[in-house]
C-alpha cells in the first residue's frame, strides 16, 4: 500500500490544489484594485514624494505642535473658519433653525454675496410663524414687523369713522348755512340818545338773500361805526327770520366848552373827540336855566372875591355864563364834568384823539378824581397845565395845579372841607403843602 501525500485525499488529487491556486490568486487581485484606487495622478506624485521624505517631515510635525499648545486669551476664531461656501444643496430643517432668518453670506475672499435661494420659503414661514428654537437668537422687531399681515386695527376704524361723521356734519352745515328756511326777512334797529334809529337804518343795509347764518357782522359794524358816537355793535340772531342791530355810544368823559365858538365839544373815555354837542337842547327848560343863572351869578361873585378881580372882569364874563351853564348841564345829563376856559388854538375833529396838552391834563384829572367829588364839582378851568383849577357846587374854588398827586389832592379838600368852616378857597398844588381861606364872620 503506497502511502499518500499529506494534506490530499483519495479521489480528488487535483482539487485541492486549484483551489489553492485560485485561493492564493484573489488577494492579489485585491491589493492590485487597492493600489489602484490609491494612486496618486502623475501631477501630485512629485508633491508626494516631497512630502514622504525625511526632509520634510519635521516642517509638516511643527504646525502640529503649535496648534497642540495652549492658547492664553479669548479664542479667536480663524479667518477660514468664516468663509462661506456656495451651497449647492438646499438647507435642511436644523440648518435654517439655526441660521435663523439669515438669506445672505459672504465670502471673505471675494467679498461678493452669495445668496440663499434654497431655504428661503422655509425660513419665511418659521419668521412668520413666530418659530425660535432653543438657543437661538429672536428676531428683531423689525424683522417681526415687515412680516406682519396689515390688517385694519381699531384706532384706525374710530378714525376713519369720525372723519366720515365730520364730512357728514360739514356738508349739512353747508346746506343748511345757505338755505332759504333762515333768510333774514325782518331788521330791528335800536336807536340810541345820540344815534337815532333813522341813522342806522341809512348806515346798514343787509343783502337780499341774506341768511341769519351768512350774514355779515363785520359789515354791519364797520357801517355803524361811521359814526363817530358808536364804540362797538351788538348783533342778535331771532330764529328764524329776525335779526336785531344794537348801536353801543361811547362814554362821555367830560364836555369841552369853546369860548370862542361858542360850542361845546363831546370827549370820550379813551380820549377821543366825539362830535359838537347843542347847547340850545340844554337850555330849553327855563326852570333849569333860571337857577343854572342864579347859581353862576352866586359862583362868579364868590370868584371875585377869592381871586381879587375887579367888577369890570365879572361883567366881562357873565356875557358868556348862559352859554356855560348849558354846558354844565349837559355835563350832569352826561355823567361827565365841564372843561372850560379852554385855549383858541385848540381845534377838535370828529373820531381824532385829543392831542392838547391842557385838554389832557383837564382829563386826568376827571379820570383820577372819584365818582363822588366828581359830583361835586361845577366845572374844571383849564386855561394851562400849571393854572388848573375847579368849581364846586358849593362855590369853593380849588386850584389844583399840574395833574399830580391827584387822590391826594382830593383827600386833602374832602378833610378841610368837613374840618373847616366857611371854607372859600383851597390851594393845594403842592399837596404837602397846602393852603387855605375862610370867609370872615
Amino acid at each position: 500500500m503506497s502511502a499518500k501525500p499529506l494534506g490530499t485525499r483519495s479521489g480528488s488529487p487535483s482539487v485541492r490544489p486549484a483551489a489553492r491556486a485560485s485561493a492564493s490568486a484573489a488577494p492579489t487581485k485585491r491589493k492590485v484594485a487597492t493600489s489602484i484606487k490609491r494612486v496618486p495622478s502623475r501631477q501630485a506624485a512629485p508633491a508626494r514624494a516631497a512630502a514622504a521624505s525625511p526632509a520634510a517631515r519635521p516642517a509638516r510635525r511643527a504646525p502640529q505642535t503649535k496648534l497642540a499648545a495652549p492658547v492664553s486669551g479669548p479664542k479667536v476664531k480663524a479667518p477660514v473658519k468664516q468663509k462661506a461656501k456656495p451651497v449647492k444643496s438646499a438647507p435642511s430643517l436644523g440648518q435654517v433653525r439655526a441660521k435663523g432668518p439669515t438669506s445672505h453670506k459672504f465670502d471673505l475672499k471675494s467679498s461678493q454675496p452669495v445668496k440663499l435661494l434654497a431655504g428661503a420659503g422655509a425660513a419665511l414661514s418659521t419668521a412668520r410663524k413666530g418659530f425660535a428654537p432653543t438657543g437661538s437668537a429672536q428676531p428683531s422687531a423689525a424683522a417681526s414687523a415687515r412680516v406682519k399681515p396689515t390688517l385694519p386695527s381699531a384706532p384706525r376704524i374710530i378714525v376713519a369713522v369720525v372723519l366720515a361723521v365730520v364730512l357728514v356734519f360739514g356738508l349739512g352745515a353747508a346746506v343748511l348755512v345757505n338755505s332759504s328756511f333762515f333768510s333774514v326777512t325782518g331788521v330791528v334797529v335800536n336807536g340810541s340818545e345820540h344815534v337815532p334809529q333813522q341813522t342806522v337804518e341809512q348806515l346798514v343795509s343787509v343783502p337780499e338773500g341774506s341768511t341769519l347764518f351768512n350774514v355779515s357782522d363785520e359789515d354791519i359794524a364797520a357801517a355803524l361805526l361811521q359814526n363817530p358816537w358808536v364804540s362797538s355793535v351788538d348783533i342778535e340772531r331771532q330764529f328764524p327770520h329776525t335779526i336785531v342791530i344794537t348801536p353801543v355810544e361811547r362814554k362821555v368823559q367830560a364836555i369841552v366848552y369853546l369860548s370862542a365858538d361858542d360850542i361845546a365839544w363831546a370827549v370820550s373815555e379813551d380820549s377821543h373827540w366825539i362830535a359838537p354837542v347843542s347847547l340850545a337842547s340844554a337850555s330849553t327848560g327855563q326852570t333849569s336855566t333860571d337857577s343854572a343863572e342864579g347859581d353862576g351869578g352866586e359862583g362868579s361873585s364868590t370868584d371875585a372875591e377869592a381871586t381879587g378881580t375887579t367888577g369890570t372882569a365879572a361883567s366881562a364874563s357873565s356875557s358868556n355864563q348862559q352859554s356855560i351853564d348849558a354846558a354844565v348841564a349837559l355835563a350832569r345829563h352826561a355823567g361827565a364834568v365841564l372843561l372850560s376856559d379852554v385855549g383858541t388854538d385848540v381845534s377838535p375833529s370828529s373820531g381824532q384823539e385829543v392831542t392838547d396838552d391842557t385838554v389832557l391834563a383837564g382829563l386826568e384829572y376827571a379820570k383820577g378824581f372819584s365818582a363822588d367829588f366828581l359830583s361835586q364839582i361845577k366845572e374844571i378851568s383849564i386855561p394851562s397845565v400849571e393854572a388848573i383849577s375847579c368849581d364846586l357846587e358849593s362855590g369853593v374854588e380849588v386850584s389844583l395845579g399840574k395833574p399830580e398827586d391827584i387822590q391826594q389832592k382830593e383827600q386833602v379838600v374832602r378833610r378841610l372841607l368837613e374840618q373847616e368852616q366857611g371854607v372859600t378857597y383851597i390851594n393845594v398844588r403842592v399837596a404837602d403843602a397846602y393852603t387855605f381861606r375862610s370867609a370872615t364872620v
